[in-house]
């Protein structure tokens, strides 16, 4: 992103006003147009390098090669007060040290992962090599027939250490971005990237999905593996509408809420206890449905997947991603109502 880097295909885009962004040198910007200040208690606040929005009014720091473009962080010549409670961006900053230490904890086994990856040089992208979440395996392939195979395609995925984004460059995709709130998790992706050598092809940004830093019609798919209901769903569902292609697949893969949660994290509590998260319901998936043509909940594991969450809980062991989707196809053949499933596959096409 920086003065000498290729620009990769994707512009980005100030997630206030849709302006063009381009990198900066901070001296030489305020030299010219006067000094560029952050609001109190930022959380990146200056940096010698700043994406300058177009106007060139305001500019957005970029720290450790990585954009920051959240509207909290935005710099501009006269400071801004900036309600941190705006759902927009609220449990971004309530979940950002919880979630920066997580990727740090997880980058410290990064071999294991790269190991990992390796092994999926090769397979099919669709095929059961791909699953990672043991919980909501039959979910996630669902997610993955949805989208389809990425090769040759520009790929977004919101939240998260950009496994699925890498993931994708390995499968031929031609571009790849991940945008997550939390900067601990655009680094690990972005060494992730560097480590099986689809640097050049990965893109990460610190941004929430409730202003997409992006162009309209600018990704072929996109996809959020347990991120979705951490959102205001009103909020992103337009945002994921407007940056898909005509035609273009959205595919999440989400909690649930059900009585079965309920009780269990009363009795064990959250799996992730410093997490605001809350799992996915009708109500708060109304307003995403009417942003698509066509728009499909599927519902997996209502019994056997919370024996094996409280399993996780109690022993700190988890099931391997094999095991998870075969223990969730006999879930799904118990003769339970579906809405009693605690894992979704959200699957949404945009009108041509």
């Amino acid at each position: 992103m920086l003065e000498g880097e290729a620009m990769p295909g994707v512009r980005l885009r100030c997630p206030e006003t849709g302006q063009l962004l381009v990198p900066a040198r901070r001296a030489e910007v305020e030299r010219v147009s006067g000094a560029l200040h952050a609001r109190d208690g930022s959380a990146f606040g200056k940096t010698d390098w700043i994406l300058l929005r177009s106007d060139k009014l305001a500019g957005y720091p970029v720290v450790a090669s990585i954009p920051v473009l959240m509207v909290p962080e935005i710099q501009t010549p006269v400071p801004r007060d900036i309600d941190l409670r705006d759902p927009r961006w609220a449990e971004a900053y309530n979940e950002m040290d919880y979630y920066n230490q997580s990727a740090d904890d997880f980058a410290q086994s990064m071999d294991a992962r790269v190991a990992e990856l390796e092994r999926c040089r090769g397979a099919d992208p669709l095929s059961f090599a791909w699953i990672d979440a043991p919980y909501d395996a039959a979910s996630q392939v669902d997610a993955m027939n949805h989208l389809g195979a990425p090769a040759s395609r520009v790929i977004l995925q919101l939240g998260g250490m950009g496994l699925h984004a890498v993931k994708a460059l390995i499968a031929g995709a031609a571009e790849s971005w991940l945008i997550t709130p939390m900067h601990s998790e655009a680094q690990y992706a972005l060494e992730l990237g560097r480590r099986l050598g689809v640097a050049d092809r990965l893109h990460a940004v610190v941004g929430v999905a409730e202003q997409l830093p992006f162009g309209a019609g600018t990704f072929d798919a996109i996809y959020a593996g347990g991120c979705l209901h951490h959102m205001a769903a009103e909020y992103a569902a337009a945002e994921i509408g407007r940056v898909l292609v005509a035609g273009g697949r959205f595919a999440a893969v989400e909690p649930w809420q059900t009585v079965l949660h309920k009780w269990g994290t009363r009795m064990l509590g959250k799996r992730e206890p410093n997490a605001y998260c809350r799992p996915l319901n009708a109500e708060r998936l109304r307003l995403m449905c009417r942003m698509f043509e066509q728009f499909e909940v599927r519902s997996h594991g209502p019994l056997l997947r919370y024996a094996a969450l409280a399993w996780l809980k109690l022993s700190k062991r988890p099931i391997r991603p094999v095991t998870g989707l075969r223990m969730t196809r006999l879930d799904d053949r118990l003769p339970l109502p579906a809405r009693l499933g605690g894992s979704v596959a959200i699957l949404a096409t945009k009108a041509n």
